[in-house]
């Protein structure tokens, strides 16, 4: 067996890997024997495709958006080293720092192994998982699950979207993951000839997106809200009247969820109101707390992984003036928003080179569709931009309220439609 097969072996299992990392068992006494054998096979398939590139050096020097994203993530990777040199290191926080190269090294990686030509084997396997993770959600909802056994049976018999975790922890994981795919599909969807491969996409945008709706995740349906409709809107005016039934299809489905969505919060019982007004409570704590730790060392912050050691004299602090709604029944270990921790943890040395990777990738794209858009039709590579652009970005806005970049499963995610992005960025070969 050669390496290139080694290769794409331990890919596939990094791909599939993700999405069963935390299925979630009552009492699981192999969760950290699994999550040792993920973070193996992860190193070993990106110290293979270090060691062994395949050719893709040329594809990675035309290419601005790989080029300068790997000096900003060695920038935020050295900013959090510098932070946790001044502040002090612990095991947990070297393990922090390291993420942040280990994010770079493998976003090498999968910019390496998701050429044009295999990029449509990678996105089939990584939409069988999804729909995967979909299927069971839906089953969830319903009650019937075989491998999530409830600790809170009549909690979860009465509110039945808190068991929507597909094989994953939780909907807040979930969602998120099966909303990054939404963009593609929908993509598809709008631009596919054929009618039959356009359907299946219609279908499958359909099953991926019924279990956010059942399990009513603001996060994730945030990102969709932000995402899908720039997307919709592009595409309306890209498309003029080549695609006026599908496209007046998707903007009465946008509407018809949008009023869903605001009827069924709308007519939430009072417990429903008011657990999400004690979510909302604590969350806003955290941020507060994470804001006041990035305000006393701005530059430095408080030193990665230093958030929950901080959290609770922070949080004693901002209850002064903002009491809470009822008192917490357990600490938190990370803040409902990745860029306030990061802040509080790395300060703007490890903060302004991610800001900055996201304010360059803003503007590569935006620079791209504008030069698209003298285009008569829609190239392969316009859709295939749009689609994964628009993954990423919704696991982006996602991060506002929730904290993806510390799962596994949804940083990888990030990764994947980042580097799958960056391709479609690359200079053409006589350009």
């Amino acid at each position: 067996m050669n390496t290139s097969t080694v290769r794409v072996s331990l890919l596939t299992l990094l791909i599939m890997g993700i999405t069963v990392l935390y299925i979630p068992f009552s009492d699981d006494p192999f969760r950290s024997f699994r999550e040792t054998l993920f973070q193996a096979v992860a190193a070993g398939f990106i110290f293979l495709h270090l060691a062994f590139p395949g050719g893709n050096g040329a594809a990675a020097e035309r290419n601005p958006a790989f080029r300068y994203a790997l000096w900003l993530f060695g920038a935020a990777a050295a900013g959090m080293a510098a932070s946790l040199f001044i502040n002090g290191a612990t095991p947990l926080g070297a393990m922090t720092a390291a993420n942040f190269l280990f994010a770079g090294v493998l976003f090498i990686a999968l910019y390496g192994a998701l050429t044009r030509e295999r990029s449509r084997f990678w996105l089939a396997l990584f939409f069988t998982a999804a729909f995967l993770n979909a299927t069971l959600g839906v089953t969830q909802f319903f009650g019937y699950d075989p491998f999530f056994k409830s600790m809170d049976p009549s909690f979860h018999s009465l509110y039945h979207r808190y068991r929507v975790g597909g094989f994953l922890d939780s909907p807040n994981m979930l969602a998120p993951f099966l909303a990054s795919f939404a963009p593609y599909l929908l993509v598809v969807f709008l631009i596919e000839e054929n009618g039959v491969r356009a359907a299946t996409a219609g279908a499958g945008l359909a099953l991926l997106l019924a279990p956010v709706a059942l399990a009513k995740n603001l996060a994730a349906i945030a990102g969709l809200a932000v995402v899908m409709p720039v997307l919709l809107a592009w595409f309306t005016l890209r498309l003029k009247t080549r695609r006026s039934a599908r496209l007046a299809l998707c903007w009465l489905a946008a509407a018809i969820t949008a009023v869903f969505v605001f009827a069924a919060y709308n007519a939430e019982d009072e417990t429903t109101k008011l657990l999400r007004a004690h979510s909302r409570d604590e969350r806003m704590a955290q941020n507060r707390a994470a804001m006041m730790m990035f305000a006393d060392s701005p530059a430095a912050g408080k030193g990665p992984g230093f958030f929950f050691a901080h959290f609770v004299e922070y949080r004693r602090a901002v209850w002064f003036g903002h009491p809470p709604l009822r008192l917490p029944d357990r600490p938190a270990h990370q803040t409902h928003n990745d860029y306030a921790q990061l802040l509080a943890e790395g300060g703007l040395l490890a903060g302004l080179p991610v800001f900055g990777l996201l304010l360059l990738w803003s503007f590569l794209q935006a620079k791209f569709f504008r030069g698209a858009w003298s285009a008569a039709t829609v190239s392969a590579r316009e859709a295939a931009l749009a689609g994964s652009a628009g993954g990423f970005w919704i696991i982006a806005v996602n991060a506002l309220g929730s904290f993806p970049f510390h799962v596994a499963t949804l940083a990888v995610t990030a990764l994947f439609w980042g580097a799958l992005a960056a391709r479609q960025l690359e200079e053409p070969a006589d350009g």
